[in-house]
C-alpha cells in the first residue's frame, strides 16, 4: 500500500464508525467549531498566542484545537474525522514542521477529502515557508486551488496584522463573522 492508500482506508474507517453512531444524520451535522487548525506541535505557541487569542478571544469566534477539544478515550483517526465533520472550515498552519509531520498530513488527506465534498472554506496560512520537494501531491494541489494568506510578524515600524485577521474571517464566513468586525 502507499501513504495515500493507507490514510484512506483509515479515514474511511473512523467516518463510518461515526456515521453508525446514534448521534449523527448526515444532513443536520450539527457545526460546533467555526474552523478546525490543523497545525504542528512545533507551530502551537503561535497558533495559541496568535491564532486563538485573535479569533476566539478577540472575534468570538470557536476553533477546534487537537490538544484542548479532542475527545479523551476515542481513537485519534476519529477525533480528526468527527471534529473536521463539525467544523464550518478549516485552517491550515503550513511550516515545514507541518510538512514533515504524518499527522498533519494524515489531517490534511482528510480536510481536503471533507471540505470538497462539503463545499465548505478551507484557508492555507503560510507561517513559514516549507521546502517546496516536502509537499505532497495534495498540499500542491490545495495551494493552487485555496486561498492561502502569508503571515508577516509585526514589523518594527508598528504595522499590525489587521488585514491578516479580516482576510481570514472574510474567507472562513463573510456573513456572519464580518458584521462583528463594523
Amino acid at each position: 500500500y502507499t501513504y495515500n492508500n493507507v490514510w484512506y482506508i483509515k479515514f474511511w474507517l473512523a467516518k463510518r464508525r461515526i456515521q453508525r453512531g446514534p448521534n449523527f444524520k448526515d444532513d443536520n451535522l450539527t457545526l460546533l467549531y467555526d474552523a478546525f487548525v490543523s497545525y504542528s506541535n512545533e507551530d502551537e505557541e503561535w497558533v495559541l498566542k496568535e491564532l486563538s487569542t485573535n479569533l476566539e478571544q478577540e472575534m468570538g469566534l470557536k476553533l477546534c484545537l487537537h490538544e484542548r477539544d479532542f475527545s479523551a478515550g476515542i481513537p485519534i483517526v476519529e477525533n480528526i474525522a468527527q471534529s473536521l465533520e463539525q467544523s464550518r472550515a478549516c485552517l491550515i498552519i503550513l511550516s515545514e514542521g507541518y510538512v514533515n509531520s504524518d499527522w498533519c498530513n494524515f489531517e490534511l488527506n482528510c480536510a481536503h477529502h471533507i471540505f470538497s465534498e462539503r463545499n465548505r472554506p478551507m484557508v492555507v496560512i503560510i507561517l513559514a515557508e516549507a521546502p517546496a520537494e516536502k509537499l505532497t501531491k495534495t498540499m500542491r494541489y490545495i495551494l493552487k486551488t485555496r486561498t492561502y494568506i502569508e503571515w508577516k510578524p509585526e514589523n518594527d515600524m508598528g504595522q499590525n496584522n489587521s488585514s491578516f485577521w479580516k482576510r481570514i474571517l472574510k474567507i472562513m464566513d463573510p456573513h456572519h463573522v464580518m458584521a462583528k468586525w463594523n
